[in-house]
């Protein structure tokens, strides 16, 4: 699973590019990727980085930005295990997102990679969130979220691949505990390729 950044790098990794003599090895600048895969994210990033101490029993600075709105049938839905639509809070830190245009007009993307959450603004006066509409404060400024930017994708093939763009580590200690599925989730899955390995060790000569 890559979380914020890391997503970024992980699906650069599954897609690597071909020079023109076919030689993949050839490392490339990280701006490469940025303006191949990335655009900006309006209002996505909050004055400060969650983070983890071993001072604070629980994360710090997990502010609640915008709501993302889980895409039906696929492992994050899976992992929420909730009834749809369903929409939840989430921390947001980055400043740039996933190209939409990346899976409307490549076939090569969308064969492989599954877009399974996009950022929400809470409709207003809903009480079931913290979140105020579009009134978050971000240093002096109003925060008015762009919604429908990619906030999660998922490989449809092989073994899971993740990539979420907001911290479901900072909801450790946190009073809800939803996101925290996603961590359990992926050690899970962890283990059960750990089990199969070993179980196809047992077949070798």
């Amino acid at each position: 699973m890559g979380i914020c950044a890391g997503s970024w790098t992980l699906f650069a990794g599954l897609f690597p590019d071909l020079t023109e003599d076919g030689d993949n090895t050839q490392e490339k600048d990280i701006g490469y990727y940025q303006d191949k895969y990335l655009v900006d994210a309006r209002h996505h990033s909050s004055s400060r980085m969650v983070g983890l101490s071993k001072i604070e029993p629980n994360a710090t600075f997990n502010t609640q930005i915008h709501q993302i709105e889980i895409v039906p049938e696929t492992i994050i839905a899976s992992m929420f295990g909730k009834e749809y639509p369903f929409l939840i809070d989430t921390n947001s830190v980055h400043q740039k997102c996933l190209k939409n245009e990346l899976f409307n007009q490549h076939d090569v993307y969308s064969k492989v990679v599954l877009v399974s959450a996009r950022a929400k603004n809470p409709v207003e006066g809903d009480t079931r969130t913290e979140i105020s509409g579009s009134r978050k404060i971000r240093r002096g400024t109003t925060m008015e979220t762009q919604t429908d930017t990619i906030e999660a994708f998922e490989t449809k093939y092989g073994s899971p691949c993740i990539g979420v763009q907001w911290h479901p580590e900072a909801y450790y200690g946190y009073k809800d505990q939803t996101h925290l599925e996603l961590i359990n989730y992926m050690v899970l899955a962890g283990e059960a390729y750990i089990a199969k390995r070993s179980f196809l060790a047992s077949f070798e000569l």
